[in-house]
């Protein structure tokens, strides 16, 4: 038998004994219920019924262990990412907000990184706003140890900070290309390096990286498809650096792992995401009426343009114990535009 296909037999025979063990438990439960119920019959007027009110109780009890145990189960079989704790910045717009929402909706814990918070006010308890500019190492450093002090762990960090700096070959100056690096390239670099301690204790650990099929293109916007290239190469670099092997549980949750051996190299699996052209709204609706005509889409060859809910998707699969073996991988998600285009 092929080694995956074992695999997932193995993984299925101990989910059916589970549940079989499970559900023996209940039916035991239930046998002894019915038991104290029929000796209610015998005894005094009394006794039968202290023990009628006694199988009454334990039969209620019983009723909402199974129906808790049942919702329970069926949420996390719904939710990829239940009681992850993941670290988002630019959580507060565009795909960093729509991937905010998705990594809540799939049970997560989100250290949303951002610096306006007013379009995250309704996220729940779940979302924790950090006031960080993602340029400034020191205050990277606070992010990261207020995740730290709150939880002691990190499952997933997602990179996605940025905002788009243009500048031709002739017109460029160095103050773009600096903010372009900090904010693409070193933004990256320095949440990673400051959160792999954190993130080491995850049975489940990954990082991903907003980078833009921009990346692969010759254009005009020289910082940006510059810096998002060596975006992806940092995410090589990195995902290089942190291998080694030390998987989720058979239920894709993760574990908190309270020591740390000296020689431990948990594997973080790194990878980046490109999107293409993905509505959002850090553009007004005039301008995206102006890329959304039929004369603007003939360039994807799917004919529309992406929604913010795509890529968070894809982030969140990314995330979780599913993608497990997907590590220095670099992802489109773009409508099949980078497939027709010139790139580098």
């Amino acid at each position: 038998m092929p080694v995956p296909l074992l695999a997932v037999c193995l993984k299925v025979k101990c989910i059916v004994e589970w549940y079989s063990k499970r559900t023996l438990f209940f039916e035991k439960k239930e046998f002894l219920i019915n038991e104290i119920d029929a000796s209610s019959t015998f005894g005094s007027l009394f006794e039968r019924k202290m023990y009628s009110g006694m199988v009454f109780e334990a039969k209620l009890k019983l009723f909402f262990e199974k129906k808790e145990f049942l919702i329970n189960e069926i949420e996390g079989g719904l939710n990829m990412l239940n009681d992850y704790i993941v670290l988002i910045t630019g959580a507060t717009s565009g795909i960093g907000l729509a991937t905010t929402k998705e990594f809540l909706d799939q049970g997560a814990t989100v250290i949303g990184i951002g610096r306006n918070f007013s379009r995250t006010k309704d996220l729940g308890a779940n979302f924790l706003p950090f006031k960080c500019d993602v340029t400034d190492e020191e205050q990277i450093k606070a992010a990261v140890a207020f995740a730290k002090e709150k939880f002691g762990r990190l499952d997933s960090l997602i990179c996605n900070a940025g905002s788009a700096i243009v500048g031709t070959v002739e017109d460029v100056d160095s103050g773009e290309f600096e903010r372009a690096f900090q904010l693409y390239v070193l933004h990256a670099a320095m949440f990673t390096k400051y959160c792999v301690p954190l993130l080491r204790k995850s049975q489940n650990p990954s990082i991903t990286h907003t980078a833009s099929v921009a990346s692969f293109m010759i254009g005009d916007s020289v910082p940006y498809n510059v810096l998002k290239a060596a975006l992806l190469n940092y995410t090589r670099q990195s995902a290089a650096a942190l291998l080694n092997n030390n998987p989720a549980d058979m239920f894709g949750r993760p574990k908190v792992v309270t020591e740390i051996d000296e020689g431990d190299n948990t594997f973080i699996r790194v990878n980046a995401v490109c999107p293409g052209l993905i509505r959002t709204n850090l553009m007004p609706d005039q301008a995206w009426e102006m890329l959304g005509t039929e004369a603007a889409l003939k360039a994807i060859p799917s004919r529309r343009i992406g929604e913010d809910w795509e890529p968070a998707k894809l982030f969140a699969f990314l995330a979780s114990a599913k993608a497990g073996f997907i590590s220095g991988a670099t992802i489109t998600i773009d409508g099949g535009w980078y497939t027709t285009h010139a790139r580098v």
